[in-house]
Parts: structure tokens; sequence; C-alpha cells
């Protein structure tokens, strides 16, 4: 809607109604909290602000089904956790975020060696699950017997809250599905009462059969970017299903001009549908351009993503998908009161194979910066 105000005759102001700008979700968003490593490496997965955690990894060598490997000494432990990005960002539509986070492991040996005292009794059964809020309650005293102190509680690690989800009373664990399928590991713990004593573990196989769920398909997750290179090399798209190979075996464009190529997709279906686990096949159609003649390189090519603007008026600079990212202007802005949307010149270096490799680029970006929050949570300056 227009306002037309008299400002002083025959002049006039034209004002149009204004609109809020969505902010972009970023780790300083997500504010990841809460993450910790027990001494048998069991994790306890942190919180975010706005978000779902959704699922974590770790490149360390000794991390297996959710959990890291018993160490002699403290050790830093990093996981990267995928958060569902909730709805109301600019971003919402790339459907994951990804943030890393650390804590120290503590040694079992250095700087003070604990002393195992709970054993476990047997082995917890796997479990098998339809979703949709089915559950299976497990006593926990039944798989764990005490040493010299009695048991004084138990733990429960959920490393894939968006499957299942956990509850502890007493020594009773609750297992109840959500709406998705999969399969993942829980962690179950004991500890007692004496000083210095090493909790005790025990994992536990959880299935999720999916009842309703919907059907995957080449719209459930359009196939997006990607190119073919003059001599075939092909760049996958995203998804977020997991592709693992294309048809027909792409070859050297050597016509003298740029042609359309399309390719088939082989994707597997990610957990949370029906076909879970199964191939679907999507086409997608390349311009390829020919050898000799480097394409123009362009900021849609270079694929800024990732770039953001804290609270505090930093800037993050992100990743790009192709080129390399130098400067960007401005280098900060003020904080502000009200969420505030900025424009960001990034500065990329165009990768060889280009008409320009060697220069730089300058692609502009539309980004939000979100109103500084004070320690209460509320916006300050209001």
């Amino acid at each position: 809607m227009s306002t037309k105000i008299n400002v002083r005759s025959p002049f006039y102001l034209h004002l149009t109604e204004p609109t809020v700008p969505l902010p972009t979700y970023d780790c300083t968003t997500a504010n990841l909290i809460g993450f910790s490593v027990d001494n048998q490496g069991v994790v306890t997965l942190p919180n975010a602000d706005y978000g779902i955690v959704h699922s974590y990894t770790s490149t360390a060598g000794d991390f297996a089904d959710g959990k890291f490997a018993t160490v002699s000494s403290d050790t830093v432990r990093t996981i990267d956790v995928t958060i569902r990005i909730p709805s109301g960002f600019t971003n919402t539509e790339d459907v994951y975020f990804e943030c890393g986070t650390s804590a120290t492991q503590a040694g079992l040996s250095t700087p003070t060696a604990c002393t195992p005292e709970i054993t476990l009794n047997g082995s917890i059964p796997s479990q098998s699950l339809n979703s949709g809020g089915n559950s299976v309650d497990i006593d926990l005293s039944n798989y764990f017997t005490q040493g010299a102190y009695p048991i004084s509680g138990y733990n429960i690690t959920n490393s894939n809250p968006v499957l299942v989800s956990t509850a502890i009373s007493g020594s009773t664990l609750t297992i109840t599905s959500n709406v998705i399928g999969g399969s993942t590991t829980l962690y179950a713990s004991a500890y007692d009462s004496g000083t210095n004593t090493c909790t005790a573990v025990q994992s536990i196989s959880v299935t999720i059969n999916v009842v309703g769920a919907p059907t995957y398909d080449c719209n459930t997750s359009p196939l997006t970017g990607g190119a073919i290179a003059a001599d075939g090399t092909v760049t996958n798209p995203q998804t977020t299903g997991t592709i693992t190979g294309y048809t027909p075996t792409t070859t050297a464009n050597n016509t003298g001009s740029a042609r359309d190529v399309t390719l088939t997709f082989s994707i597997t279906v990610p957990s949370g549908y029906a076909n879970a686990g199964a191939t679907i096949t999507c086409d997608k159609t390349f311009s390829q351009p020919s050898v000799g003649i480097d394409p123009l390189f362009t900021c849609e090519i270079a694929g800024l993503t990732k770039q953001a603007i804290s609270e505090r008026g930093s800037i993050y600079i992100g990743v790009a998908s192709k080129g390399t990212l130098g400067d960007f202007t401005p280098s900060s802005f003020s904080p502000v009161s009200v969420d505030t949307a900025r424009t960001v010149s990034f500065v990329v270096l165009v990768p060889s194979g280009y008409t320009i490799a060697g220069s730089t680029l300058v692609c502009s970006k539309a980004l939000i910066q979100p109103a500084e929050i004070d320690d209460y949570g509320e916006k300050k300056y209001n």
C-alpha cells in the first residue's frame, strides 16, 4: 500500500509501507550451548536457541557410531552439528546449516585416573518401533551392576533427536519414535557415588519403521547448481539426498561452441521418507562450454554461500563454490536496534578455465544484520 502526504504544496512525499526484513540464519543465531563429552567418549548434544539439531559428525579418527574412543589424557573434541533451519530466515530454503562446537573429553589416566567400578550386565537388546509416537521402556538397572558404591543415576545420549525422543525417570529409559524413519545408536551410561570413578556405557541400536511417510522424488529437493566443464569434468549439483553417480559418461566439447548436455543422476533417498534408502533418478541439463573457448566467470558461478553479519556488525566471509574469496567492503557495520538490510561487496579471485582467470570479480550480496540483543534476550535501544 502507498501513502501520500502533503509536504508543502505543490510537493508531495510518496511512501511505501515498509516490510520487516528477514534475518539470515547462521551459527551466531543458532548459539549452540551444552556440548560435552564424558570420559567414555559419549557425547551430550548441544541445544540451539533457534533451529532443531538434526545430526552431528566428527573428522576425528577415533569417532564412530556417534561417540569418541576413550583417551588417556584430556583431549579437545570437535563435532560438526547439522541444524534444521526454522522458518522466518532468508536461507530457510537451504534446509540445513552446519556449525562446529568443541569440548574437552577427560582422560582416563591424566590428570587423574578414574577407577572402574560399575560393570555391564549383558547388553541392551536392539529396539524396533513404528514411527508416529510409539514407545518402549527399558529398565537400565537390569544392564548395569554396581561395584563398591551404589549406582547414583543414569544418563542417555541421543545423537539423532529428530528420529527419536528419549527420557529417563529413575532407572527407566523411555524411547519414543518421531514421524520419520531410520536407524541410530543411543548410549546409556551409569554413574555411582564414588570419587573419581569411571562411568559405564551401554549402546542401544534403534530402528524406526516409517508409517505413512511421504515419498521422496525429484520435486522434493530439486537438483540445484552443478556444472560440466569443457573437458567433461562434472561438478555435482546439490540436493538433500546423496548423489551416487550419473549417466551418460561425459566427454570434452570440441564443437567450438557451447552445447546443452542432460545428465541423469542417481540419488539415494535420505531417512524420513517412505522410500528411504532407495535410489531414484533425476535429470538436469547443463550448458557445457567448448574446449578452447573459456566461459565467462560470473557471480552466479562463484556461488557465494554462508555469508552473514553478526549482531555487532562483524561480517562472516563465508565460502565460494568456485574461485577464491578475498576482501570485502565495508569491513563492518555499527550495531543496530532493528534488523537492518545491508549490502556487502565480496571480491572473488577468478580461477583458471575462465576468460578473466587471475583477475577479480566483485559480487554484491544482500544480507540482514540482526538487532543487537541484551543479556535478557531483548533488543537493545528500544
